[in-house]
Order: C-alpha cells, then sequence, then structure tokens
C-alpha cells in the first residue's frame, strides 16, 4: 500500500482520475456480470412452468407465473400473452419490442467501462506530456546555473511515464471486460429470442400460423372430391 501511495505521488494528480475510473471499471463490470447470469434473463425452472402452461393452454396461469417472476423471458411472455388473441405476426412484434426493451436494459452501463478503457490511456498520456513539459521547464532553468544533472533528469522523465503506464494498466483489463461482457449480452440475447420463437409456436396455435391463401388451396381438394361424389 504504501509503494501504491509513493506511486501515486509521483505520477502527479493525474493519477488520481486513472485510479478513480479503474475503480468505476471494476464495479461496473462485476455488476453486469451478476446481472446477466443466465438464472436473471432466461431461468430454467420458470420456463419449463411456461412451456406446460401454454402447451396445456393454460394462458392466464401462465400470465399469472409471467407476473411472479422478473426475468427478462418472462417480461417478453407476458408482452405475448396479452396479445394471444390477435395475429401471429402481431404477437410476434410485441415479443421483438419487449425483446429489444429488455436487451437494452441488460446492456446498461456495458459501455461505461468501453468508455473507460479508451480514455485511460489518454490521460495516461497526458500525464506523461504535462511531466515532460516540467522536466525540460527544470533543465532549461538549470541549463543556466551549470550542467544538467542527468540523475535529475532521468528521475523525472521516469516519474512523468508512470501515468502512461498506469493508464495502460487501467485501459487493457477495463477493454477486455467490455469486450466479454459485449459477447455475453449478444449470446443471451440470441439465445432469448430463439426461446420466444419457440414460446410463439406454442402460445399460436398450428392452424392459425397457416396464411388464409394456403388454407383455401389445401381447402379444394376435398371441395372437389365432394362435388364428384
Amino acid at each position: 500500500m504504501e509503494m501504491l501511495m509513493s506511486l501515486l505521488k509521483r505520477g502527479g494528480p493525474v493519477m488520481i482520475p486513472i485510479l478513480a475510473l479503474s475503480i468505476v471499471a471494476f464495479f461496473v463490470f462485476f455488476e453486469r456480470l451478476w446481472r446477466l447470469r443466465r438464472q436473471n434473463i432466461l431461468p430454467e425452472a420458470f420456463l419449463n412452468l411456461i412451456k406446460k402452461k401454454l402447451t396445456e393452454g393454460r394462458f392466464e396461469d401462465a400470465r399469472i407465473l409471467c407476473e411472479g417472476d422478473h426475468s427478462a423471458i418472462s417480461a417478453v411472455v407476458a408482452a405475448g400473452l396479452k396479445s394471444k388473441n390477435r395475429t401471429r405476426a402481431e404477437i410476434k412484434t410485441a415479443f421483438e419490442e419487449i425483446g429489444r426493451f429488455e436487451v437494452s436494459a441488460l446492456g446498461r452501463f456495458i459501455e461505461v467501462v468501453g468508455t473507460i478503457a479508451t480514455v485511460s490511456p489518454l490521460l495516461g498520456l497526458l500525464g506523461t506530456v504535462t511531466g515532460m513539459i516540467d522536466v525540460f521547464r527544470s533543465v532549461v532553468s538549470e541549463a543556466g546555473a551549470g550542467p544538467v544533472n542527468p540523475v535529475s533528469l532521468a528521475d523525472g522523465i521516469w516519474a512523468a511515464l508512470l501515468t502512461t503506464a498506469a493508464g495502460l494498466c487501467a485501459a487493457i483489463p477495463a477493454f477486455l471486460a467490455y469486450k466479454y461482457l459485449l459477447s455475453r449480452l449478444d449470446g443471451l440475447a440470441l439465445e432469448m429470442e430463439e426461446t420466444a420463437v419457440e414460446l410463439l409456436d406454442l402460445l399460436v396455435p398450428p392452424e392459425q400460423t397457416l396464411p388464409p391463401r394456403e388454407v383455401r388451396k389445401e381447402s379444394r381438394p376435398a371441395e372437389a372430391l365432394a362435388q364428384e361424389s
């Protein structure tokens, strides 16, 4: 801890925002990681129950089940149940609208981690540039009084480069965390979409999914047979 405080002091004031951004990225990453658990989005027990209710045609029980669950897929199913007397296309649209809203809510704050991964090395570079300015200003002032001490010059450059190293140390794990959260969100969103399609097939009877034109085409042979008989 003493060494860390010493490095922060030597690096200058820019080290403080770099450290603060690192702490923010750390907490946001683990908060989103906890929120993006499969249990919060596609709980297995809930899906098994809701499939059973829809298969049995117990839509009111399914609606009550959705109201008692707080997962993302329950909100999607609830939207479909509210539109169950409409066409398949309208129910699918309701699924998609709520699904987009839920995915957007799940992705909240992820961009904060990406922004920190971008800004941290820039802050480090800023600290290095300002540190180098101070070093060369002291060199100019000392040059008039005699030869420049190379030890003090190297010490000043070393201190200035600390901020660049700190910025990179904050940016690299933040960038990896950002990419991981995005990939996890995309995977869960795709799985939620596939589950919604499966539940849509249970919610809408197969005969309702056929276009009227196709139903008429299938009925013509029976009508023709009736006429011939």
